[in-house]
């Protein structure tokens, strides 16, 4: 079985540098990229569109973000 990106979110960190993007696989698994840590939301999201060509960043406002999941 292979595990494929289901998602992958803008995400914010506690330590610097503090914004990248969290990977979601279909298997439930969720990983930080570290390849696309960086100091503001808009490098990350820069950084995370070379990573991932043919995949959109899910904002803070998107119903599927991880931010908006019920506890």
């Amino acid at each position: 079985m292979t595990t494929k990106i289901k998602h992958i979110h803008i995400a914010k960190s506690p330590c610097y540098p503090p914004y990248g993007i969290s990977v979601e696989y279909t298997d439930g698994r969720e990983s930080w990229d570290c390849d696309c840590a960086a100091s503001t939301e808009e490098q990350a999201i820069t950084l995370a569109k070379e990573v991932y060509p043919r995949r959109n960043v899910l904002m803070w406002d998107n119903p599927k973000h991880y931010s908006r999941r019920a506890q």
